[in-house]
């Protein structure tokens, strides 16, 4: 798995985690992993929407 940074994302802390997700009581949603992936979660939970919308078309270099 390639992560957005452009480096490899760990495939046994990726299996590490779905092992957990597998085996929790109480299943989430979603399941972050990586540095990236939280980082990305921060931003969101720090910004509106519409903030967080733009940081990821400029981060992308994506326009309508």
């Amino acid at each position: 798995m390639r992560s957005t940074t452009g480096g490899m994302q760990d495939a046994q802390e990726v299996a590490d985690v779905i092992h957990d997700a597998v085996n929790d009581p109480e299943p989430k949603l979603r399941y972050v992993v990586g540095r990236d992936a939280q980082m990305i979660v921060t931003a969101y939970r720090a910004m509106t929407f519409e903030q967080y919308e733009q940081a990821m078309r400029q981060s992308m270099d994506w326009r309508d």
